[in-house]
């Protein structure tokens, strides 16, 4: 299993290469302002336009 860290910037690196807005919200984005919360996940928002989707898709099915 992948480290959560590594996996963020992973997908940080890929929605920049596409080029993709988005925000890390929830328990990460918590503790980005130093507030201590345990979590185990880390949740995204995204501006995909409809025609990227399936290539959004692929490029996370890569990453494994």
């Amino acid at each position: 299993m992948k480290d959560l860290t590594d996996v963020i910037h992973e997908l940080v690196a890929l929605f920049d290469r596409l080029s993709l807005p988005y925000a890390i919200m929830g328990g990460i984005a918590v503790r980005a302002y130093g507030l201590p919360r345990p979590t185990y996940d880390v949740d995204f928002t995204l501006a995909v336009p409809r025609e990227q989707l399936r290539g959004l898709f692929a490029a996370v099915e890569e990453l494994g």
